[in-house]
């Protein structure tokens, strides 16, 4: 299961940081909050989102 969150973490944040999450990051945002306050990504990354 940790994985899975990771994966979604690092796929978030390479949205964001692409031409999606330039044009309408909220989309993101709501994911990513889904997942929880704090995810950890693949390369030791942690994104929190509140």
């Amino acid at each position: 299961m940790t994985y899975r969150t990771t994966d979604s973490a690092t796929a978030i944040l390479e949205s964001l940081l692409g031409d999606e999450g330039a044009a309408d990051p909220y989309p993101l945002y709501e994911r990513a909050r889904a997942l929880g306050p704090v995810l950890p990504a693949g390369d030791g990354t942690l994104l929190v989102t509140g």
